[in-house]
């Protein structure tokens, strides 16, 4: 019909992000998800499935738009910019007015995971990718030399990865960004020390 506004899937799915961003799973109800994204219960189901289906999407959608950018960080030649570039984009996002506070991923893994099914599934996995991906960057290092040899790379990705799903939970809990900054800073600092894996010699020496 003339003149009616065309169906996005892209603007909908940005909108329930927000709701569960702000909400949770369980605490978004479909009225909220229906006033968000303009559609009602039926038309959101055809569109997307069920509520468990649409906050998947949800999720997807978040890794894409948000979670990609700071992967991309990684990439940088030197390891400490590029890390320092991996939180220093994470307090962007936590800083963005407009934006719920914390992290509906970090949110996810605080309110389900562990769970069964396909929630708990994603949830497992983003994190085992984004570990991954941050001890490979640490391996990178060791080969490039800006870490030394005998590195626990994995302890520090760990660490990475514990760092990054905390500074949410900071961000909604004070309400501000002061301590987040102030661990990522705390954090930089320390990567002068990484860890070593037990018996590794520290600059050549027993």
């Amino acid at each position: 019909m003339a003149g009616a506004k065309q169906f996005k899937p892209s603007e909908a799915l940005d909108r329930a992000l927000r709701v569960f961003w702000a909400r949770g799973y369980e605490g978004a109800s479909y009225s909220e998800l229906t006033a968000a994204t303009g559609l009602n219960k039926s038309s959101l189901y055809n569109a997307f499935g069920d509520k468990e289906a649409l906050y998947l999407k949800c999720l997807e959608r978040f890794s894409e738009t948000f979670g990609a950018p700071l992967a991309a960080s990684l990439d940088r030649a030197d390891f400490v910019d590029a890390i320092a570039g991996f939180f220093e984009g994470l307090l962007v996002r936590l800083g963005t007015r407009g934006l719920p506070r914390g992290c509906p991923m970090a949110m996810a893994a605080l309110e389900l995971g562990g769970t069964e099914g396909p929630v708990g599934k994603t949830i497992q996995f983003n994190l085992e990718v984004t570990e991954a991906a941050l001890r490979a960057r640490c391996e990178r290092a060791v080969r490039d030399g800006d870490l030394p040899e005998g590195t626990d790379c994995a302890a520090l990705a760990a660490l990475f990865l514990a760092l990054a799903r905390g500074l949410p939970a900071l961000n909604r809990g004070f309400g501000d960004l002061r301590s987040s900054v102030l661990a990522v800073q705390a954090m930089l600092r320390m990567l002068k020390c990484p860890p070593l894996l037990d018996g590794a010699a520290v600059n050549g020496q027993d």
